[in-house]
């Protein structure tokens, strides 16, 4: 009743200013049967955060039908590295030695995600990395693309520019190229 009532009111009052504006699930970092169904009459999306080393097949397909089978967006997922020279001891997600073995992760990842057609985005967090001295929840960990100094993390960057790519290129009807550099 009470995931009803907030999406029925919310969906109402933001397509009451924008009748065509979508209109996001809840933000889950689990899958909830109650939320998912009971939102789906009111939402376009299903949004989920999936901090794992590989997106499950069946944990996807099961939010996007417990979702009304709306598409799902992975609106947060990261990976760590422990030679970014950052405490890594709060946050999230997997935790691998090197920034090679994370830019893998992330092609190997995406390109999972790629495979459903159910999944209509992925936003990385985070653009910037958690200072090392922690952030308002105490994250101190290395999930960004550049250094709080502004240095980019090349093999990272240039993993994410690869499969940024690669998707364009799938939604085009080309496929989903891969590669050797992992």
């Amino acid at each position: 009743m009470y995931v009803d009532t907030y999406a029925r009111v919310s969906a109402a009052a933001i397509r009451a200013e924008d009748p065509n504006h979508l209109v996001l699930g809840s933000r889950m970092n689990e899958i909830l049967p109650g939320v998912l169904q009971g939102q789906a009459p009111y939402v376009n999306a299903t949004d989920l955060h999936l901090y794992t080393a590989e997106p499950s097949g069946g944990d996807l397909e099961r939010a996007h039908l417990l979702g009304g089978e709306h598409p799902v967006l992975i609106s947060e997922f990261g990976f760590r590295a422990r030679d970014s020279g950052l405490p890594n001891t709060k946050g999230a997600g997997p935790l691998v030695d090197t920034q090679r073995e994370r830019a893998g992760l992330l092609r190997s990842y995406v390109a999972e995600l790629l495979k459903y057609p159910f999944v209509v985005g992925y936003h990385l967090f985070a653009w910037a990395e958690m200072p090392g001295a922690g952030n308002l929840f105490g994250a101190d960990s290395n999930y960004g693309v550049v250094h709080l100094d502004g240095d980019v993390y090349a093999e990272y960057a240039q993993a994410f520019g690869e499969i940024n790519a690669a998707a364009l290129s799938l939604h085009a009807g080309k496929g989903f190229p891969t590669t050797d550099s992992a």
